[in-house]
């Protein structure tokens, strides 16, 4: 059963088993579908979703779904020029293993992620953007999704530390065997292979050699190492300080 124009005969929405209500197109345009999923159809077949399409509000403008097939894709919504909080959608296909917008801390509280989703393939991990847009490669083992939105992300490939920035983008590659997070413009690395730490600027510029057993961040203009089984403090040029 679907929808056709009594006056061509053209079939102009197709649908198995849905319920068309009334019939009857309203005056704005817009006939009433109430099974299998609440939606309108206009005169060209255009499906529109209210603000409570899927059963979720529409706070955003992507919403995951699950398909029958066990994966996920995702549901885009951009406002109809219908307005009246109606939206028209678009399927992004099915092919995540999963695709979450929250995760719970350390003290199992849900928090939720901004502007992001996490997508996941085989293992793999990446981004997905709130249009739909994949703007990270799904490659990573670990991202830090606490510290999503912020200026900086740490991620984790085969063992190795590196960071994104705010928009998805690998300012430093991951190269590291371990990462601290970024303070006073500087952050703490460590080598494998070495076991040495230094530290690294924000486009991933060795600035302090890695030459030390051990490293903290900086705190307001230094940071405690060790060097040759001695503790001291540098500033943020390498150089030894009180």
């Amino acid at each position: 059963m679907g929808i056709t124009d009594i006056i061509t005969g053209k079939e102009i929405y197709k649908c198995n088993n849905c319920d068309v209500g009334s019939g009857y197109f309203s005056a704005d345009g817009l006939m009433m579908l109430a099974y299998p999923e609440p939606r309108y159809v206009d005169k060209n077949g255009k499906e529109c979703y209210d603000t409570y399409a899927d059963g979720t509000t529409i706070k955003n403008s992507l919403i995951a779904f699950q398909s029958d097939k066990g994966k996920y894709g995702f549901y885009k919504y951009t406002l109809s020029k219908y307005g009246n909080g109606l939206y028209e959608r678009e399927i992004i296909p099915a092919k995540y293993d999963t695709a979450y917008q929250t995760f719970y801390d350390d003290l199992g509280t849900e928090i939720f992620i901004k502007g992001y989703f996490v997508a996941e393939i085989s293992g793999k991990k990446g981004l997905v953007d709130s249009l739909g847009n994949e703007v990270t490669p799904i490659k990573y083992d670990w991202i830090d999704c606490s510290f999503l939105g912020s200026e900086y992300v740490k991620v984790k490939v085969n063992g190795q530390f590196g960071f994104l920035d705010k928009s998805g983008k690998e300012v430093v590659a991951p190269a590291y065997y371990e990462v601290g997070n970024f303070s006073e413009g500087l952050a703490r690395v460590q080598l494998k292979q070495t076991g040495n730490f230094g530290y690294i600027d924000k486009t991933g510029v060795t600035i302090i050699p890695l030459k030390y057993t051990l490293a903290e961040d900086f705190i307001n203009g230094k940071a405690k190492i060790q060097l040759d089984n001695r503790e001291f403090y540098i500033d943020t040029n390498g150089k030894e300080v009180e």
